[in-house]
């Protein structure tokens, strides 16, 4: 993964409005980034995007989690909930425009507070749980457009899930692993567990399906932390974390803070019980205990907060601290509207070649990116250094795609690729092919590696496209399980030109580039390996597997392993 500062997003444009400014955190997974949204009369405000790693947009399962979250944010709007404003699919990736908090999560102001030699204030951390509970008892009592409780739960309370900005408002944010009523999901889903251990409620550690109950015991285990200073659950390794989740009862919060107010304690021991019914009966419950017992009025825990964050927030010890960007440094990030020079977004860059190339009088000469529309049509290859270009997969419809050296004598040619080990040919065209004009300027295709040498006995040759025939192909009815499978690969196309478009700084000549397929039965891609292997840890290969691994095939009747040829051309 790139570099902050080298992340070749920043400063890009993004569903035609965000420009992109900052990198805030990269995870496994995904990343999350500082943008703002650029209107007309110099209109600018700051969001924030989550973006899935290019070479994880295949995963369905990852994928499908993060629409799910979009899907629930979309219901809730609430001023304690970060709200979602945008979910998107552009250049074969999800994003998701969400609102910006000036601030810091919960968990880092506790490890500044902490490492300053302090504990978190009382009152500002019961104002703060309050806060989280009301916007929980929103979510768990919301209903849908039926009129019945959509029963979402968060699943996933923590202390980074709770943001808090320099004026002391708090938000709870991240649904990536909540649940509701109208979710899908396979029984494997259901019993799977989700969250962060520490701050989870035993009964789903025995496999219980996640409830609002649980949900208020994550809250209680987060207040007992930012108020003791210690998650008393935590421990080094998974096993022992769900052992004292199990069976430890955390001391009394009175123990580490004896000036809490009378009968806190009392109330978080209730939050705290190991049994979901000896809990509070809902979120609303718990808050209005915790307000029973707070020490001050609600105003005046609010002001506190909203001084103390003010005070921690701007101080840049805080930030050099938790090795952060600080706060200062981020606003003006996106407030320089100058900062960076004007630049197209990805689909405005391809519209922008397509509409050049089709003029020649305003297309420089020294420019070689070409209309897609216009490449499919070509059947001859030429070689050349790959300057602006743009990918062609073995296209079934539109073109044919050559994968090695054909006889003249051939009408047209044909798309190779290895299927369990053997060599199929399979010709098509959407209109009767003809011929290419310079044989002589096809580009092979290699269709094999060490590892699988392909057959050199006659069997395994390419037939002629004779033995197929021209007009049921132009039909569109496949004639081969080779075949299916080269189409239905063939329909990413537009995905693996913007690859190019996006990374043609990654390839230089005419390389010969292949995707390694293995099939499960269910027709999802269990592997897609860019070959050769040099090009496959580039951001270009990694663009294109992201694209290959999100190909669905269809039902197959066994598990497969299959070669298809990406070959790509430059304009004249």
């Amino acid at each position: 993964m790139s570099s902050p500062e080298t992340d070749d997003l920043i400063g890009q444009i993004v569903l035609g409005r965000y420009r992109i400014v900052h990198r805030l955190a990269a995870g496994g997974m995904g990343v999350i980034y500082l943008a703002r949204s650029e209107g007309a009369k110099g209109f600018v405000k700051p969001v924030v995007i989550k973006r899935i790693l290019p070479h994880l947009v295949g995963d369905e399962a990852l994928v499908g989690m993060f629409a799910r979250e979009a899907r629930i944010m979309s219901n809730l709007s609430h001023p304690g909930i970060v709200g979602i404003l945008d979910f998107a699919e552009e250049a074969n990736a999800y994003l998701m425009v969400l609102e910006y908090v000036h601030g810091f999560h919960l968990g880092r102001w506790n490890r500044f507070i902490r490492r300053s030699g302090s504990l978190f204030p009382i009152e500002p951390a019961i104002h703060i749980m309050i806060s989280v509970l009301d916007a929980l008892h929103y979510a768990h009592t919301l209903a849908g457009p039926d009129g019945e409780p959509l029963h979402i739960v968060h699943r996933d309370i923590a202390p980074g899930n709770v943001l808090i900005d320099v004026e002391g408002r708090i938000k709870l944010t991240d649904f990536g692993i909540a649940r509701m009523r109208t979710d899908k999901t396979s029984a494997s889903d259901k019993r799977a567990l989700k969250g962060t251990f520490s701050y989870m409620a035993p009964e789903l550690l025995k496999m219980v399906d996640p409830s609002p109950k649980s949900d208020l015991y994550s809250c209680a285990v987060v207040l007992h932390e930012i108020l003791t200073g210690k998650n008393e659950f935590f421990a080094k390794d998974i096993a022992s974390t769900a052992w004292r989740v199990l069976e430890h009862v955390p001391s009394s919060v009175e123990e580490t803070r004896p000036d809490v107010p009378p009968g806190l304690a009392d109330v978080l021991k209730r939050a705290l019980s190991k049994a979901p019914e000896n809990r509070h009966e809902d979120a609303l419950e718990f808050a209005q205990d915790l307000r029973r017992v707070r020490g001050m009025p609600s105003d005046a825990a609010a002001k506190m907060l909203a001084e103390a964050a003010a005070r921690d927030f701007n101080n840049p010890e805080m930030a050099t601290l938790l090795k952060a960007t600080d706060l200062s440094t981020l606003d003006k990030k996106w407030r320089e509207t100058k900062r960076y020079s004007p630049r197209p977004s990805l689909r405005m860059r391809l519209s922008e070649s397509v509409r050049r190339r089709s003029d020649p009088a305003t297309a420089p000469p020294t420019k070689t990116n070409i209309d897609i529309s216009d490449a499919m049509k070509q059947l001859a290859f030429r070689r050349g250094p790959l300057v602006g270009v743009v990918a062609l997969v073995a296209i079934a419809g539109a073109a044919t795609i050559a994968a090695l050296r054909q006889r003249s004598a051939d009408p047209a040619p044909a798309s190779v690729f290895l299927v369990e080990g053997s060599v199929a040919a399979v010709g098509f065209s959407a209109q009767p092919a003809t011929p290419p004009r310079d044989p002589a300027a096809m580009v092979p295709t290699k269709t094999s590696d060490s590892a699988e040498p392909p057959p050199t006995d006659s069997s395994a040759r390419p037939p002629a496209s004779g033995s197929l025939s021209t007009n049921a192909t132009a039909k569109g009815a496949p004639k081969s399980r080779s075949e299916l499978l080269t189409r239905t690969f063939a329909r990413q196309q537009p995905q693996i030109a913007r690859c190019f478009s996006q990374h043609a700084s990654d390839v230089s000549g005419s390389p010969e580039i292949s995707v390694r397929f293995e099939v499960g039965t269910d027709g999802h891609v269990l592997s897609a390996q860019v070959q050769p292997g040099a090009l496959g840890s580039t951001p270009l290969g990694q663009c294109i597997a992201g694209v290959a691994r999100g190909t669905d095939f269809g039902s197959q009747p066994e598990p497969t392993t299959f070669r298809i040829p990406i070959t790509a051309k430059r304009g004249p």
